[in-house]
């Protein structure tokens, strides 16, 4: 191998660490139990780490068990089953009285999917780059300003990572991370 193929393997291995490590698999799973154990302590965390089964990780089984990359119309199907499953859990938290920052939050990730369904059904916005963008939004207002460096570095990195290793172009990371950045800021400024 010339030193060239060895940079390039090197850059491709970043790449998909980061893809991995900043992914919505990753990232989506700690966002409830850190927002409801700061607004509402030991009870926050119950109702965290509910949020995060049935609102984070329950579509997320949907959307890779049923995911058909190669098909924009096979794709929607998922995605309307799992935004199905966050407007159910929307509606027992607000029945059930679920701290409010986990019932905005929920309202944030379904107002996600919302938006991306229809754009799905014709172009691959990166779900990587709007999960990373709106968790940067959500640290940012959980535990403050300080938390908008690594925010941008996340957000960066991501959209590199995800255009470096094929999966999109930079428009679609860029839409992605708009996205992801302005849902939860629209959401926020509703509820709170």
């Amino acid at each position: 191998m010339t030193s060239s193929t060895d940079a390039a393997t090197r850059t491709h291995r970043v790449a998909a660490v980061t893809s991995a490590v900043l992914g919505p698999s990753v990232l989506g799973p700690v966002l409830p139990p850190l927002a409801g154990t700061l607004q509402a302590g030991g009870v926050g965390l119950l109702w965290g780490l509910a949020t995060t089964v049935a609102c984070v990780i329950a579509p997320l089984v949907v959307i890779k068990a049923m995911d058909d990359k190669g098909s924009p119309l096979k794709r929607t199907l998922p995605l309307v089953i799992a935004a199905g499953i966050l407007l159910a859990c929307l509606v027992v938290f607000v029945v059930a009285g679920a701290p409010p920052v986990l019932v905005s939050l929920v309202a944030s990730i379904l107002t996600g999917f919302v938006v991306k369904i229809p754009v799905a059904r014709v172009w691959n916005v990166s779900w990587h780059a709007s999960s990373v963008a709106g968790f940067g939004v959500w640290m940012v207002y959980l535990l403050g300003p300080w938390m908008l460096p690594a925010a941008i570095a996340a957000s960066a990195a991501i959209a590199w990572s995800r255009v470096r290793l094929g999966e999109h172009t930079p428009a679609q990371v860029m839409v992605g991370l708009a996205q992801g950045a302005t849902t939860p800021l629209l959401i926020l400024a509703i509820f709170s």
